[in-house]
């Protein structure tokens, strides 16, 4: 689903669902976006870095949301309209973003058709599973 495609068979919402309902997205961030001001400047840093070091090595990109809560939205829906908005891999779609929603205790991921011969859904649901949501229980 894209602008130029905007809805799903598969899903229950389109990009100008939630448009109408969210407004415009925040600014697209270069790494992180921290709304929930969690992370402090040395952890921000290092995964700025990391994230940097992984689109030199791969030419993908992955972005961090972090929020306090995803408020009426499921975290797959708001992962999906930013990872759209912010238009995450370009036009190949060679991208993946990670959402963090603290107070939900939820974390989800969209990866883009260009970067799934690399990482496919099954493989980032499953370590989001075992590693990211244990993390998040503590």
């Amino acid at each position: 689903m894209t602008d130029r495609k905007p809805s799903c068979p598969n899903c229950t919402f389109t990009i100008a669902d939630l448009d109408a309902t969210l407004g415009p997205p925040p600014p697209r961030p270069a790494c992180i976006h921290d709304a929930s001001h969690a992370l402090d400047a040395p952890t921000m840093a290092r995964l700025e870095a990391r994230c940097r070091e992984f689109r030199e090595r791969s030419l993908a990109e992955i972005l961090v949301a972090i929020v306090t809560t995803s408020g009426q939205f499921e975290p797959s829906e708001l992962v999906f309209w930013l990872f759209n908005r912010w238009s995450v891999g370009g036009e190949t779609h060679r991208g993946l973003l990670v959402l963090v929603c603290l107070d939900d205790r939820r974390i989800d991921c969209e990866v883009g058709y260009g970067l799934e011969d690399i990482v496919s859904d099954t493989a980032s649901t499953q370590l989001l599973r075992e590693h990211a949501a244990p993390a998040l229980a503590r």
